[in-house]
């Protein structure tokens, strides 16, 4: 989906800056309580926040592991973590010590989470079930409007001003440069009222001779892909 060597180009960091807002809306933040163990004595136990927690057991046994009771006991928490010490330590050893080079962005997410949930020692424990990572998903629904020599132009205004945009160039179902409107040169997209949308894509369609499909969002609609990606994404 991403090229491996996709280039990145002309990124304004006004509006870049709001790319990590923006995830919060696209992949809202799984809340996960981690229980570190040593051959199963209960060293720590703590949520993503990092506020510590008190678990009504001081031993952990995967086999009788109560899941279901500190799902209970948290409504806000949607998956635990149970990592054993030992298993922890070889984790991060070894995933340091891979030759990764050769694998592109998404190989090497895929690679990163497989090799954490399938590792020995760290057990996971999720209150519903998703069927994968929210990149892979969000890759595989973007294919969906990547066409050979096409242009995707994604974009969100708020107030009449363009807040965040990402100019996706695709070559054979691939993204092969990241761009903004910065390309144009103009920092007018920025600091003026936004103008027609239409007319910024006749524009990337006359400097790139290739046709442009424009994604737009209000900035108030955002909270409606929250609830769109919880869904697609189970």
């Amino acid at each position: 989906m991403i090229h491996p060597n996709c280039k990145y180009l002309d990124i304004y960091p006004y509006t870049w800056r709001h790319l990590g807002e923006l995830m919060e809306f696209l992949n809202p933040r799984r809340k996960t309580l981690y229980i570190l163990h040593d051959q199963g004595i209960i060293c720590k136990a703590a949520d993503s926040d990092n506020k510590a927690c008190v678990l009504p057991f001081s031993k952990y046994q995967s086999e009788e592991f109560p899941s279901c009771r500190l799902f209970e006991l948290y409504p806000d928490i949607d998956e635990i973590h149970v990592l054993e010490y030992a298993a922890l330590v070889h984790y991060y050893t070894s995933v340091q010590s891979i030759s990764l080079e050769e694998k592109n962005t998404m190989q090497y997410l895929d690679f990163i989470t497989d090799y954490y949930s399938c590792h020995k020692g760290i057990d996971i424990y999720s209150r519903r079930k998703c069927s994968g990572t929210f990149y892979r998903k969000a890759l595989d629904y973007a294919g969906k409007f990547l066409k050979d020599r096409q242009i995707v132009f994604f974009v969100v205004t708020k107030a009449e001003f363009i807040w965040f945009d990402v100019v996706l160039l695709v070559e054979n179902g691939t993204i092969t440069e990241i761009r903004t409107l910065d390309t144009l040169k103009s920092e007018a997209w920025y600091t003026s009222p936004c103008p027609a949308l239409d007319e910024a894509a006749l524009k990337l369609t006359e400097k790139f001779s290739r046709p442009v499909r424009i994604i737009h969002y209000e900035h108030e609609a955002l909270p409606l892909l929250t609830a769109f990606w919880e869904n697609y994404c189970v």
